[in-house]
C-alpha cells in the first residue's frame, strides 16, 4: 500500500473507532510545514469546544506498518496516543494563556535553525542572524519539551505589544536558566549505546545477570577495550555540546565562557560540527581537518540525519585568541 493510501485509510479507520469515545469527532490529515522547510503528514481531531488538541504523525506508523504490523493494531495505538495527549493538554495547556504576555514569558526559549532552509518560514516570525544560522523563538507549553512547543510568530509581538529586542533579552535568560549546558565525550555516548543494545540498559545490574555467558561488567570492559582499539587506529576527540534535556541544544554554542572554558581546559582552538539542531560536535583542532570533517558532516546530513533536523552544511570555528565563533573556510 503506497503511503497516500494508508494515511487515507488509517483517517477513516480512527475516524470510525474513536466515535465510541468521542462522538462527532472529526479526523482529517494534514501536511504540516515543520523545521527546514520539510512536510509531514499527521492527524488532526477536532472536537467540539476544544481549543488545543494534539497532532500525531503517521511516518514512524507507515514504517511499522510495511514490516508487518496490522492496520487495526496501528489505529489502536494512534487513539491511545490522542487520548494520552488530550489529557496531558487539558491539564497543561491553556490557550488562552497566549494572549498574555506576563503568562508565557517565563516559558521563552532560543533555537537555532538553518537560515537558508527556512527563508520562507523566517519573514514570519522574529529572528536574528548567527552565522549562517537564525535564531528563533518558542513558548514551552508542556512539562514534555519535545510534545507541546508553540514557535513564536510576528503576529504573537504585535499582540503582546513588545519587540524582537525585549524578545530576545527574556528568551536567552531563560535558555540560560533553565537549559543547561552539557558536554559529553563522545566514546562515552557511544559505549553507552552499544551496552545497552547488548544488555537493554545503561542501569548497573545485579551481579549474576548474564550475557552471552559475561556480566555486565565484563562487557562494558570489552567494549571500553574496542573503542580504545579504534580510537587508537584513528584519532579524533570528539565530544557532544548539548543541553540537560537533549532538545534544541545547539543553541548552547551561543552560551558565555561555554566554547571558551572548553577549549582553555584543552589548550586548543576547536572544529564546531553543527551536527544537528539538538546538539554539536566539538573536536580539538590537533584532530582531524577542516575539510575532512566538512565532508563527514554533509554525507550524514545527506544520507543519515532526518531532514527537519538539520542544522548546517558548514563547519564553524572557535578561536581561544579572538573568544568567537566563525565559519571554518574549506
Amino acid at each position: 500500500m503506497y503511503y497516500e493510501d494508508f494515511t487515507e485509510d488509517v483517517r477513516e479507520r480512527v475516524e470510525d473507532l474513536i466515535q465510541e469515545d468521542i462522538p462527532g469527532c472529526i479526523v482529517t490529515v494534514r501536511n504540516v510545514v515543520k523545521n527546514n522547510g520539510v512536510r509531514r503528514k499527521a492527524l488532526s481531531f477536532v472536537v467540539k469546544d476544544e481549543k488545543a488538541t494534539p497532532t500525531i504523525y503517521l511516518s514512524e506508523f507507515y514504517e511499522d506498518y510495511r514490516e508487518g504490523r496490522l492496520l487495526d493494531d496501528i489505529c489502536e495505538e494512534i487513539i491511545e496516543t490522542y487520548k494520552r495527549g488530550l489529557a496531558r493538554f487539558q491539564d497543561e495547556i491553556d490557550i488562552e494563556d497566549f494572549t498574555d504576555y506576563d503568562k508565557v514569558q517565563d516559558q521563552i526559549f532560543l533555537k537555532l535553525v538553518n537560515q537558508e532552509m527556512n527563508e520562507k518560514l523566517l519573514k514570519d516570525v522574529p529572528w536574528r542572524a548567527y552565522l549562517d544560522l537564525g535564531i528563533v523563538y518558542y513558548v514551552a507549553v508542556s512539562s514534555d519539551e519535545c510534545s507541546a512547543t508553540v514557535l513564536i510568530h510576528n503576529d504573537h509581538l504585535k499582540h503582546w505589544g513588545i519587540n524582537e529586542e525585549e524578545l530576545y533579552k527574556k528568551a536567552y535568560a531563560n535558555t540560560l536558566e533553565k537549559r543547561k549546558p552539557e558536554i559529553l565525550r563522545m566514546k562515552d555516548v557511544i559505549k553507552d549505546m552499544i551496552i545497552e543494545r547488548i544488555t537493554g540498559s545503561t542501569d548497573i545490574l545485579a551481579e549474576d545477570v548474564e550475557y552471552g555467558g559475561k556480566t555486565k561488567e565484563e562487557v562494558e570492559e570489552m567494549v571500553n577495550e574496542e573503542i580504545d582499539k579504534v580510537e587508537r587506529q584513528k584519532p579524533m576527540e570528539m565530544f557532544i555540546l548539548t543541553n540537560d534535556i537533549k532538545t534544541n541544544g545547539a543553541v548552547c554554542m551561543m552560551y558565555p565562557n561555554v566554547l571558551k572554558d572548553f577549549a582553555e581546559e584543552k589548550g586548543l582552538d576547536l572544529f564546531i560540527i553543527p551536527s544537528s539542531i539538538h546538539e554539536v560536535l566539538l573536536v580539538p583542532k590537533k584532530s582531524g581537518s577542516a575539510k575532512r570533517l566538512n565532508e563527514i558532516l554533509n554525507d550524514v546530513n545527506k544520507n543519515s540525519l532526518d531532514s527537519v533536523e538539520i542544522l548546517s552544511n558548514k563547519i564553524y570555528s572557535y578561536s581561544r585568541k579572538l573568544d568567537e565563533v566563525v565559519i571554518e573556510e574549506v
